[in-house]
């Protein structure tokens, strides 16, 4: 019986051990490389995007759709209001992010239309304004969060910030589309 006793509660401490263990651990970013974000690949491989808000933002979101359109999507700046399915707006925004993506029109189980938010609050620099928009870009076409120094999709501004979608980046874009 103490043997059996000694069993059940040791099972029951590491239960609980994983279940607040599991309460601490934060959440999966929305998407990943391969499969669809939780906020929609953008439907198609021609984006059109609207870039408007503050003047770093615009310069930065025409650096990334450089970036983009070095991969199989076609990214071009159109003239706004008119037809996108891509907007990038820059501006001060009071919460402490860098930037936000999210999907804004859904056609059926992919996203129609995407909204990239450029939080000039807090982006500083023209190096950290290009690494923003370059990685929220890469949301827009799926791409998750990377903990590798090579990618514009590390999360945070801490150094090297980089700029750039490294290879396996363009090959999980290509992938996506």
């Amino acid at each position: 019986m103490n043997f059996r006793h000694f069993t059940l509660r040791s099972i029951a401490i590491a239960a609980a051990a994983l279940l607040g263990a599991a309460a601490l651990t934060p959440p999966p970013a929305l998407a990943s490389h391969g499969q669809g974000a939780a906020s929609g690949i953008l439907n198609t491989v021609t984006w059109r995007v609207c870039v408007s808000g503050w003047i770093d933002g615009q310069n930065a979101s025409h650096y990334a759709i450089g970036q983009v359109s070095a991969t199989e999507v076609n990214a071009s700046s159109v003239h706004c209001p008119g037809s996108w399915n891509v907007s990038s707006y820059a501006a001060s925004y009071p919460d402490s992010w860098y930037g936000s993506t999210s999907c804004v029109r859904w056609s059926g189980s992919r996203c129609a239309e995407k909204a990239v938010k450029l939080n000039g609050r807090t982006i500083g620099t023209t190096t950290q304004w290009r690494k923003t928009a370059t990685h929220e870009f890469g949301h827009v076409a799926g791409l998750g969060h990377r903990s590798t120094n090579s990618s514009c999709m590390t999360q945070g501004a801490a150094p090297p910030i980089v700029t750039v979608f490294d290879a396996h980046d363009k090959s999980s874009i290509n992938a996506n589309y």
